[in-house]
């Protein structure tokens, strides 16, 4: 029997805004679960997921993509969570990357309604980005750590990427990927400064200073618990603001571990 969570959630905005945050979630626990939205007073659409993934989408007498597009762009209501609820029927087999980055580019630009865009995601302003434009943390591997397994994966969607390391605030290495010829000595020189800027504490905002040379630029980051994430990227061709976008993805899903731990 399907579980609701206590009371229904408001939601401010479009629910796109929120709905990016509930996947990441419900995709890397593999959880079977529906979420319910208020359209109106009088009608609820429903969004179905299998393990994870995106398998039914619900609301005034319409299902699958067209549905699920529809639930996207309502503003301003609220939502709850249904555990273990499962669909009846599959309406929807593409991922979700694939759908939002054919809506946007079927969109005018003189349409009133605005594009539905997550941070880092592609937009007609930014089409060097990967095919998707949304980096979701993927499933856990069967071996090694499951962070790693994020980092490595966001860097290989990533144009330019170099290499990236979590560090402690001494300037410790944790893990890290294809980072065996970081330079040690020019991320000591940085700690100093970075790590007044990043205090040890339960919780941080988002806090990121950047380092350019040349065509190069190195991103420190603040996590959780005074743990830096560095990032190397070089010849960034999707633009600053594009790459803190899915750089703050990662950020997102690396603290969400640490506040579990």
């Amino acid at each position: 029997m399907a579980r609701a969570k206590k009371g229904m959630k408001k939601f401010h905005g479009l629910f796109a805004l929120h709905f990016l945050n509930l996947f990441r979630t419900i995709r890397r626990d593999r959880q079977t679960l529906a979420i319910k939205i208020q359209i109106s007073d009088k009608e609820n659409g429903m969004i179905y997921f299998k393990k994870g993934e995106l398998v039914h989408a619900e609301c005034e007498n319409i299902a699958g993509e067209e549905a699920f597009i529809k639930i996207l762009e309502v503003r301003n209501g609220r939502y709850s969570i249904m555990e273990e609820k499962a669909a009846d029927v599959i309406s929807i087999e593409r991922d979700i990357g694939s759908i939002l980055t054919e809506y946007n580019k079927s969109k005018s630009r003189d349409s009133q309604m605005p594009q539905l865009t997550f941070p880092g995601m592609v937009t007609e302003e930014e089409p060097e980005a990967d095919e998707t434009g949304v980096w979701i943390p993927p499933k856990a591997p069967k071996h090694g750590l499951q962070e790693e397994a994020w980092i490595r994966d966001w860097g290989d969607k990533l144009d330019g990427f170099v290499w990236a390391c979590v560090l402690k605030p001494d300037g410790g290495r944790v893990m890290g990927v294809d980072d065996d010829d970081v330079d040690t000595e020019e991320l000591a020189e940085m700690m100093p400064a970075v790590s007044r800027l990043f205090p040890s504490r339960k919780k941080t905002g988002w806090r990121a200073v950047y380092f350019e040379s040349n065509s190069d630029i190195i991103a420190l980051v603040g996590l959780l618990e005074g743990y830096i994430l560095a990032v190397k990227v070089a010849e960034l061709k999707q633009g600053i603001d594009a790459f803190k976008g899915r750089l703050l993805l990662l950020v997102e899903a690396l603290n969400e571990t640490l506040e579990k731990a």
